[in-house]
């Protein structure tokens, strides 16, 4: 289930499905909660899902002359990616504006800011694209994964925040092995939602 299109259709017994904006409900025994920043807008949920969305704001940048390293980054976070075509992505802000997915003229400012301060020969670079996204991120920035222990059925992978790309292919094998077996080789339980309290029921 993803998005705020969607909401988890239960029975007596537990999930049954999906049931989708338009009124169409999709058949399941096993639901993935997998919404990301949308996750807490779903209905249906037995408990708040503890995510929040938090924006971030980037940009892409030509500079004169190509990158010399794959990658350059810092401990706060600040991040320059060059790419094969000779742009160098540059992040990114991380600020808590809601579901506003808008790009501000204050985001621009400071992620050139950061360019410079990481790398300043891309004082003459040239901006090409900037563009936002909303992070799914938990009270402890780590991921919920797994059984939703007062529904049969639902399944947690959302509140990545910003490592996504990191998380996904070992969060996705831990959920599909539970969603398929019941248990999974991986160290899931460190991530479950009980650890932020007990649902509604």
């Amino acid at each position: 289930v993803a998005g705020s299109w969607a909401s988890v259709h239960t029975g007596s017994a537990g999930v049954v499905g999906a049931a989708l904006e338009d009124g169409t409900r999709v058949a399941a025994d096993r639901v993935v909660l997998a919404a990301g920043a949308w996750s807490p807008l779903l209905s249906g949920l037995p408990r708040e899902v503890p995510v929040v969305p938090v924006r971030g704001q980037m940009v892409r940048l030509l500079p004169e002359e190509p990158s010399p390293w794959p990658l350059l980054t810092d401990h706060q976070g600040r991040y320059l990616v060059p790419r094969e075509n000779g742009t160098l992505l540059v992040g990114s802000t991380m600020e808590e504006a809601g579901y506003d997915e808008s790009v501000t003229e204050e985001g621009r400012a400071g992620l050139m800011e950061v360019a410079l301060e990481l790398f300043p020969t891309l004082e003459e670079a040239r901006l090409v694209e900037r563009w936002a996204g909303l992070r799914p991120m938990t009270p402890d920035t780590g991921p919920v994964l797994g059984p939703e222990p007062d529904l049969e059925g639902l399944f947690y992978a959302t509140g990545y925040g910003r490592n996504g790309i990191l998380f996904a292919p070992l969060a996705s094998r831990a959920v599909a092995d539970l969603v398929v077996d019941g248990r999974s080789s991986v160290d899931w339980e460190p991530f479950s939602v009980t650890r932020f309290g007990a649902g509604e029921g």
